[in-house]
């Protein structure tokens, strides 16, 4: 192995590490504001709608973007293949969530989660419509692009 791959890789263990501890600072953040924000009991029906969406987001996870990074021959073709499975795998978690809001609202016994389900199963689509093309920034070890686009998203 090159010196040169050292450095990069730990250049990239640095921007990655950076990249989690402003992650998490920000989710401290914006968890403080949905305290301010939210009574006790609309914190607990987001936490509810969220749990259920996080375990059908875990589920679902196939990771097309490590396909991407060990295949050295990726064309344009196989990001775009990459990217119409996560729009796919997207909307089958949101359409799933949104069929199963009136049960889990059932479940908890609490008809006022039902709309908050409806609106957060939102969320893995948008997600799934995120470019694919910085799927290259890893593949390529340009770890400190990937951690300005992610940073600016959050």
């Amino acid at each position: 192995m090159s010196s040169d791959y050292h450095g990069q890789t730990a250049k990239g263990v640095v921007w990655m590490l950076l990249f989690k501890w402003v992650e998490r600072g920000l989710g401290f953040i914006s968890t403080l504001m949905l305290v301010r924000l939210l009574s006790p009991a609309d914190f607990g029906m987001v936490s509810m709608a969220l749990s259920f969406i996080f375990m059908a987001e875990m589920l679902a996870a196939f990771s097309f973007d490590v396909a991407l990074i060990q295949n050295p021959n990726a064309t344009r073709e196989h990001f775009n293949s990459a990217w119409t499975a996560n729009v796919m795998l997207g909307g089958t978690i949101a359409a799933a969530m949104l069929a199963l809001a009136v049960p889990i609202s059932r479940f908890y016994k609490q008809p006022s989660v039902l709309p908050v389900i409806c609106v957060l199963a939102l969320g893995p689509l948008a997600s799934a419509l995120e470019n694919i093309g910085v799927v290259a920034f890893r593949k390529e070890l340009d770890f400190r692009k990937e951690f300005l686009f992610q940073v600016a998203a959050r």
